[in-house]
């Protein structure tokens, strides 16, 4: 997202992306700095700090791509493709909203095995 906005930036064209609701120079910084937060956000529950946070993260944008593809004005195109698109993309926001989870584990998993032994 981050690298998309800056080339939208340095080249000067607009960006248009339909299933999202910004535009033009609206979404350029919105995809800047959705990118960055989502890049500080993973690094923050990798060292296990606010990881509530990156579950919120990847819950919110699962719900968006999901409501935006498929409850939104969003329009597919005449082939299936867009579709088959829409629904991996949704799929894998889910999935990766689901696997945020697993960063709430408590304990190290060195510290784990060393109990399991």
């Amino acid at each position: 997202m981050m690298g998309l906005a800056v080339i939208a930036w340095t080249t000067g064209v607009p960006l248009n992306i339909s299933v999202l609701p910004w535009q033009g120079g609206t979404l350029t910084a919105v995809l800047f700095f959705s990118g960055l937060a989502g890049t500080v956000l993973t690094v923050l529950a990798m060292k296990r700090i606010l990881p509530f946070l990156f579950i919120l993260w990847t819950v919110v944008v699962a719900i968006m791509l999901v409501y935006r593809f498929f409850f939104g004005p969003y329009v597919f195109g005449p082939t299936s493709t867009s579709f088959t698109t829409a629904v991996l993309f949704s799929l894998g926001a889910v999935l990766a909203a689901g696997g945020s989870v697993s960063v709430r584990r408590t304990e190290e998993p060195a510290k784990r095995w060393a109990a399991m032994a």
